[in-house]
């Protein structure tokens, strides 16, 4: 399944600076969880599996 991330707030990624520390659970096994935090590279995300 594509997603479409062109709507305002569909993606985190533009408010990331406005952050502190980004926590994010995921579960690398699950690929849709594995893709999402691939497409989100940024020095406050701390990505825990």
């Amino acid at each position: 399944m594509k997603q479409d991330w062109s709507l305002p707030y569909s993606g985190v990624t533009q408010h990331l600076d406005q952050v502190g520390k980004i926590y994010a659970v995921y579960d690398p096994y699950i690929e849709q969880d594995r893709l999402h935090i691939e497409r989100i590279q940024h020095p406050n995300l701390v990505p825990l599996r």
